[in-house]
């Protein structure tokens, strides 16, 4: 088979293949109409419930005269629905950073606090070491 042969072939062959794809795109199945999205009847607009807290230190202070640390803090209803229960969790550490202890408390029992509220808490520690307070809360419903 000569070049001049080959080269007619190849060139035949690229000819049909284009055709085929040309006229399936053409002529081939119909196309399916783009889904068109409609309204229901019910809420205009669907709520998704969303909790969440932030917790901070306000103060960490050593009593005198009790020996014990005194931690007042705040957790603050970031979410949009109302909460009952805050669990945190305070954690108590020394002069270089290491923890010492750590103790959980309810920031909020049983109380209402709606969103955007805030609530204040108490906690303290025994420890003499104590010299600095951090909290992170733990659970919240």
């Amino acid at each position: 088979m000569s070049d001049r042969s080959l080269a007619f072939l190849i060139a035949a062959a690229v000819l049909i293949l284009v055709g085929g794809l040309v006229a399936n795109s053409f002529l081939g199945a119909p196309q399916r109409p783009l889904a068109v999205e409609t309204e229901t009847s019910g809420p205009d607009k669907i709520d998704q419930t969303r909790t969440g807290v932030r917790v901070r230190v306000s103060n960490c202070s050593r009593e005198s005269g009790y020996g014990r640390t005194l931690l007042e803090g705040y957790v603050e209803n970031t979410g949009n629905v109302d909460l009952h229960y805050v669990t945190v969790k305070s954690i108590w550490k020394d002069l270089n950073g290491r923890v010492i202890a750590t103790t959980t408390t309810f920031a909020v029992n049983g109380n209402r606090l709606a969103p955007g509220e805030r609530v204040e808490f108490t906690d303290s520690s025994e420890e003499s070491d104590v010299d600095r307070c951090n909290v992170e809360a733990i659970d919240w419903w």
